[in-house]
């Protein structure tokens, strides 16, 4: 409810800083434990695809409250 009131000015800031931290975002989700490290290989087309249904799901709710959040490059 408080995004939905927001000024295009708010709106706009959290665009930008959701930019900043995509990349971020992408490393926290696909880190794995170096004892883990022969998973990383096999399960990077499942993780990616989680991912980007996970991206997916936050542009949808972004869009609710009238935000809109770009897919990220190498999503």
């Amino acid at each position: 409810m408080l995004l939905q009131r927001s000024s295009p000015r708010t709106k706009r800031a959290i665009t930008l800083a959701g930019r900043e931290m995509w990349p971020i975002f992408k490393a926290h989700l696909l880190w794995r434990p170096q004892a883990r490290s022969w998973a990383s290989a096999a399960m990077n087309s499942r993780d990616m695809e989680t991912l980007r249904n996970y991206v997916g799901q936050l542009q949808k709710l972004a869009r609710k409250v009238g935000l809109e959040l770009e897919m990220p490059p190498g999503y």
